[in-house]
């Protein structure tokens, strides 16, 4: 057994002998990934409001191309329209859904990548 896959399965007993102290530092992370942007001044790129009207209007039974020109393919508006469904009519609400799938999805990739080089 190698020193690193050694250090890894320490590392996964501890965690699985205290797993209340990574929930809290989840329950943590997630409460700052809120609290800060909530915080900071709502401050939105011209990108992303592109973004969240085409969602708008997908969601509003618009088709793209027709009454929404972007050089970007449809397929790009569909998660804001999701967002839109979620949250009608309130841009930061699906910006910061944006910003937390975003995030998300982030770290399944870093967490996918981790695991793909471990195994």
């Amino acid at each position: 057994m190698s020193y690193q896959s050694w250090r890894l399965n320490e590392l996964f007993k501890r965690l699985h002998t205290h797993w209340w102290l990574s929930a809290v530092a989840v329950f943590a992370a997630l409460q700052l990934s809120i609290y800060f942007p909530l915080r900071q001044t709502r401050r939105m790129l011209p990108d992303a409001a592109v973004f969240l009207l085409g969602g708008d209007l997908l969601a509003a039974g618009y088709a793209p191309y027709l009454r929404l020109w972007d050089v970007k393919p449809p397929m790009i508006y569909n998660t804001t329209a999701l967002f839109a469904l979620i949250a009608p009519g309130d841009p930061w609400t699906q910006f910061y859904l944006g910003s937390a799938l975003t995030t998300i999805a982030a770290v399944v990739i870093v967490l996918l990548a981790a695991a793909s080089h471990i195994g």
